[in-house]
């Protein structure tokens, strides 16, 4: 998933493989939660692939803990959620775009319904007028 091999993973911790710097102190937190025994973590944070892409990815995690009740290892289960949180940005996108279009079409309706019964009411009016007044030859 980041593009790394086995051979140039091995030995190296993930923070400085994959752990872009203002997302560390995240990181940071869910490392001393497995070393404390917390239980397992769940997270989601921005990730570095080898070649430098931005990636989002939703972390499972969980010690590994020895004979002695030592955290020997962490199990890391993990999901590059990139193109989900893009759609699920769109959508976002595309509902306020939706809710700014139905604003402005109540506006508008509003505002012709106002432009539209101005006029119609002196029309009807003036009808009413003349259909009550005796026609002259003036």
């Amino acid at each position: 998933m980041f593009g790394y091999t086995a051979e140039e993973a091995l030995g190296q911790h993930a923070e400085e493989l994959i752990v872009p710097e203002n997302v560390r102190p995240i990181v940071d937190q869910v490392w001393q939660d497995l070393i404390d025994q917390r239980g397992g973590t769940h997270s989601i944070n921005d990730n570095v692939t080898k070649n430098g892409r931005a990636i989002t990815c939703e972390w499972h995690n969980t010690g590994l803990i020895n004979t002695e009740g030592k955290i020997s290892g962490v199990l890391s289960i993990i999901q590059d959620i990139t193109a989900r949180k893009r759609l699920e940005a769109e959508i976002i996108e595309a509902r306020d775009e939706a809710q700014a279009a139905s604003a402005a079409k109540s506006l508008f309706l509003a505002n012709i319904s106002h432009e539209l019964r101005t006029p119609m009411s002196a029309v009807i009016g003036m009808s009413d007028v003349l259909a009550r007044t005796r026609l002259s030859t003036e």
